[in-house]
């Protein structure tokens, strides 16, 4: 908080106003969850609420971003103003994938056993990020930042739906398959 009102990046009130709707979406998605029984349905609502904000925001973002004088759309813009919400909602995306494919497939269970849970979780975190570089690498061979020129709009498009998937695949992995492996190895 105090380094993004140190940084210039936003002013207190911002800073307030997110920390304030922060805690209202997670004390109202706490009664939700604690409420119903049946997550399923309470995720898909979730995510197709999500992907409508999501096309929503990129349609506004369209007919928002272009130079007066020259009526060209600016992709930088359009990339780095939508980058944070595409991977988010990525990132949402994998996790309601990943808690269902674990839920049904995996039904993976803590260890009371320290050393085991600290190694599963570094062992965790090298994989999700090993995941997090090679997709970027990856998906850097197909459209990387230096082709986000003025009118490049199918070029920011490409690279906002290539960081939704490399998220969404991280979180998946992390969730999904990552307890997969470790239950398979009896660890």
């Amino acid at each position: 908080m105090l380094s993004r009102m140190y940084l210039g990046a936003h002013y207190l009130t911002d800073v307030l106003a997110g920390g304030l709707l922060g805690l209202v979406f997670a004390y109202g998605f706490y009664l939700l969850f604690t409420k119903v029984k049946d997550k399923t349905l309470t995720y898909r609502i979730i995510m197709i609420s999500v992907a409508v904000i999501v096309v929503a925001t990129y349609v506004y973002y369209l007919f928002t971003t272009s130079h007066a004088q020259t009526g060209v759309t600016d992709a930088r813009y359009i990339y780095d103003g939508l980058s944070g919400l595409f991977k988010m909602s990525g990132a949402m995306f994998g996790f309601f994938a990943g808690t269902a494919f674990e839920k049904a497939k995996v039904k993976f269970t803590q260890h009371k056993v320290f050393w085991k849970n600290l190694l599963r979780f570094v062992f965790g975190v090298a994989i999700v990020m090993g995941v997090r570089y090679l997709l970027k690498a990856v998906f850097g061979l197909i459209v990387d930042e230096d082709s986000l020129v003025d009118g490049a709009v199918m070029n920011a498009t490409l690279m906002l739906l290539l960081d939704m998937l490399r998220y969404m695949g991280m979180v998946f992995i992390g969730i999904g398959l990552y307890p997969l492996l470790f239950k398979s190895v009896r660890i």
